[in-house]
């Protein structure tokens, strides 16, 4: 060994069990197959500065703990799902244009958690409205259009007559009013009861009793006396609109099926795609928007929409995503060792986190109706994913990396082996100009293949835009080293890639054994 040289590195190595970091000494002539000549005695690159490897098997049998044994960190991401009674406090903005783009923020997030990005092709409404009924001064009418093909909206139009006629015209044009309905039982036919109207009245909550026996007819007659064109239309699983029979769905295992077309409504499947109740319900009201823009007279300038409970959760959705709505080391190779969410001491003894956290039912207070709770949309409307904190984990580190005030990192690499590629080409996607070089293992997995919606590698959504192919074909990786032996993704990739201005040069799409593989990467790597 005297007079040879001894070069070493270390692996950032990511597993589902935990991250390690192993140190390697290698002799300087086979270091010269992999480590060209300027690089020898560089200074902080990863991997030409740090290369964070994101991999399934760990590659020493017992990495050094950061926590005594037995402890475990105290990470609030650890707590038990959060539900739609938890605190969520506002977080206060200091001027309009952080406003302005925390609001552009707030609008994606809506329309991807709806499955309405890109918005759906908007068809024929084919609508029909019958059965006038002359009020004085409003009248009723029932209204049935289709907001999908065979699937129908249902609800009353109100429109000011006699004496209201002259209130709220502009030009000839008149104010539209939206009214989605809340959560009471048959919302739109419900009536209070004789004893409860006349409580109601007595406390003031109502002047009349006509008012006191249903709220939501009773606003809707007084925005048309004001002169307002205003539709009422039923929530899912409600009043007329019964093609679903429930509003809000538990998820049943008689739904699931992997064919095409033949999974429910209420599946991991559909889940997948972003086919959701509150997706449906939201495109609901946004073709709701365009059926009361379509009555004659309905001012396009002069539109709000107003509602209580679940329809105010329904008014703020489509405030915010409709905008015809008028509204508001100091040498050598850095070296980093770090356990993503939920992995190594994240984790307590014998603990595993092959599923995301869900609510468990039943609770204490729960009664057998609310079962819906256990269905996936429910839970990742108020909780990230496993998968989607792993890959924000995966963000902070290469953050941590790139702006550390003594290292002078030159370049990023993220490899992801064995059970980890997807979280490494999500990572890489959102990352963008960040990463320079990409590993992906992908050993074919497909979001699509996933039978829970609480896998640990569950997304909602992601199957609908693309799989793992919208990860790599959105990577803009300066180089990206794959392997898949799926040959359409491979042609995606090298698509997106040439469209991107890409040369082939900056692809590698390996195509040897598998047991060869690491040669192949740690070379590309290291050029």
């Amino acid at each position: 060994m005297e007079g040879r040289a001894l070069y070493k590195f270390s692996i950032f190595a990511i597993s589902e069990e935990r991250a390690v970091i192993s140190d390697h000494s290698i002799l300087e002539t086979p270091m010269k197959l992999l480590i060209p000549p300027f690089l020898r005695n560089s200074v902080c690159a990863l991997f030409i500065g740090l290369v964070i490897s994101l991999t399934g098997a760990n590659i020493q049998s017992a990495p050094p703990r950061v926590l005594p044994e037995g402890q475990q960190h105290q990470d609030q991401r650890l707590d038990a799902p959060r539900t739609l009674h938890d605190y969520f406090p506002f977080t206060q903005v200091s001027s309009t244009g952080e406003w302005e783009l925390r609001q552009e923020q707030i609008k994606r997030r809506i329309l991807i958690s709806a499955g309405l990005w890109p918005m759906p092709e908007k068809t024929a409404l084919n609508a029909v409205v019958h059965g006038k009924k002359e009020m004085g001064d409003y009248t009723v009418e029932k209204v049935f259009f289709e907001s999908l093909p065979g699937h129908f909206v249902t609800g009353n139009l109100y429109r000011p007559a006699g004496d209201s006629l002259k209130n709220g015209l502009q030009n000839g044009k008149r104010p539209g009013a939206l009214c989605p309905h809340g959560h009471w039982e048959n919302a739109r036919f419900y009536d209070l009861g004789e004893a409860q109207r006349k409580q109601l009245i007595a406390i003031g909550g109502e002047r009349f009793e006509s008012g006191a026996q249903n709220h939501y007819q009773a606003r809707c007659v007084q925005l048309a006396r004001m002169g307002l064109a205003v539709f009422q239309y039923d929530m899912i699983g409600h009043s007329d609109s019964k093609q679903f029979q429930e509003h809000r769905r538990e998820p049943r295992a008689k739904m699931n099926n992997p064919e095409l077309g033949k999974w429910g409504f209420v599946s991991p499947q559909a889940e997948a795609r972003l086919q959701t109740n509150f997706g449906l319900q939201t495109w609901n009201s946004v073709r709701a928007m365009d059926f009361l823009l379509e009555q004659d007279q309905v001012d396009a300038k002069r539109i709000l929409v107003t509602g209580a409970s679940g329809g105010g959760t329904q008014t703020m959705m489509i405030a915010a995503i409709d905008e015809r709505i008028n509204k508001m080391l100091d040498a050598g190779i850095a070296v980093m060792s770090a356990d993503l969410f939920r992995q190594g001491e994240f984790l307590k003894a014998g603990e595993n986190a092959s599923e995301n956290p869900h609510v468990q039912y039943p609770g204490k207070t729960d009664k057998p109706d609310q079962r819906w709770r256990l269905s996936g949309v429910y839970n990742y409307g108020y909780n990230d994913s496993l998968f989607s904190r792993r890959v924000h984990d995966i963000l902070t580190c290469l953050a941590f990396v790139k702006n550390h005030k003594k290292w002078q990192v030159k370049s990023v690499g993220l490899v992801g082996l064995q059970g980890a590629g997807a979280w490494v080409a999500a990572g890489s996607a959102v990352a963008g100009s960040a990463v320079d070089r990409c590993v992906v293992v992908s050993e074919g997995f497909r979001f699509a293949d996933l039978d829970s919606s609480f896998d640990q590698n569950f997304l909602p959504g992601i199957v609908k835009y693309g799989d793992i192919a919208a990860f790599l074909t959105q990577s803009t990786a300066q180089k990206l080293w794959l392997f898949d032996s799926d040959k359409k993704l491979q042609a995606q990739v090298k698509s997106s890639r040439s469209a991107a201005g890409k040369t082939d040069g900056t692809l590698v799409i390996y195509q040897g054994e598998q047991a060869q593989a690491q040669q192949s990467w740690l070379s590309f790597l290291l050029k």
